[in-house]
């Protein structure tokens, strides 16, 4: 448990330089990242993990394992950057971005929770 919350902590860390890169880069306006996002996890293709879904899930592209609670998060930090890119709200939509975009690029960062014991 206290890998995962070491993990979590990491890409935070992360998220917080690259979200600064990203807007840097976009001109302060999320709207492209967060569509670009869109289309990064859409070419993963994880499967959508179920109640009791069990191990690890392994992306389309095969590169990536990530158990449900790892893919509900990330889904969870998409839906976070829309609702803040359409509130207005650049630098809380670019973090978000950042997270997600930093769990797709290392693909141990989402590791299932059995592979890192």
């Amino acid at each position: 448990m206290r890998r995962i919350a070491i993990g979590f902590i990491g890409l935070a860390l992360l998220a917080s330089a690259a979200s600064a890169q990203t807007a840097a880069t976009t001109g302060g306006s999320c709207v492209q990242a967060v569509s670009q996002l869109d289309k990064e996890w859409q070419a993963h293709g994880y499967p959508a993990p179920t109640k009791g879904t069990p191990g690890s899930l392994t992306s389309v592209d095969g590169l990536h394992h990530a158990d449900a609670a790892a893919i509900n998060y990330a889904r969870l930090r998409i839906r976070l950057a829309h609702q803040a890119c359409n509130e207005g709200n650049d630098a809380a939509a670019m973090t978000h971005v950042a997270v997600v975009r930093g769990m797709l690029e290392a693909p141990t960062a989402v590791a299932s929770t059995s592979e890192r014991q």
